[in-house]
């Protein structure tokens, strides 16, 4: 397995493993959420830690918050957090990052599907959505052809969400993928 800044001793990654596995099956799960946010916050690295504030900072955020103080003040650690962290916690994808975002701490990232289909990510695609943990991907330059192949990919199945919208693929090109993959229930 590549080695990847982040990557920190096995048994707190094989914990963390756990918990995304189990978010993975259930997205929608907050409870797991918050429990693994904090766990993170626990750990000793500043990496991890970090994490699990961002995950509460962003769950938080997704509520209504009418204290336009107590807002702002999230929203500032919020970027604060990214400015310091982000670089590290996407450093397995980030070379072939068109974009990327935080969502309840969780990496959502938009990749050339060149790059996942043939290059050099397409041999390590697991790991590295993995490490980064990568829960939704928007491919840009899908075409059809490139479409059916990604039915190929098995790593795809790491994915809570994959977003080919803008790429001009018919009906059929979708329905084929979509019957190929099996998502999380």
């Amino acid at each position: 397995m590549p080695e990847f800044a982040g990557w920190k001793t096995e048994e707190r990654m094989t914990s963390a493993t756990t918990f995304l596995q189990t978010l993975r099956e259930n997205p929608e799960d907050r409870t797991t959420l918050l429990v693994f946010a904090d766990w993170l916050t626990d750990q000793d690295d500043p990496g991890l830690a970090g994490r699990g504030e961002l995950i509460h900072i962003q769950t938080a955020l997704a509520e209504w918050i009418p204290d336009v103080e107590r807002r702002e003040s999230l929203l500032q650690r919020e970027q604060q957090l990214l400015e310091r962290h982000a670089a590290e916690w996407l450093a397995p994808v980030l070379p072939f990052c068109r974009s990327w975002r935080f969502q309840n701490g969780l990496a959502s990232i938009t990749l050339a599907a060149e790059d996942l289909l043939f290059g050099t990510l397409a041999a390590e695609a697991g790991e590295r959505l993995s490490a980064a943990w990568v829960f939704a991907l928007r491919l840009e330059g899908c075409s059809p052809a490139q479409a059916a192949l990604l039915a190929s990919v098995d790593d795809l199945r790491l994915l809570t969400r994959l977003d080919l919208s803008g790429n001009g693929l018919d009906d059929a090109a979708v329905r084929h993928l979509a019957r190929s993959l099996t998502w999380p229930a």
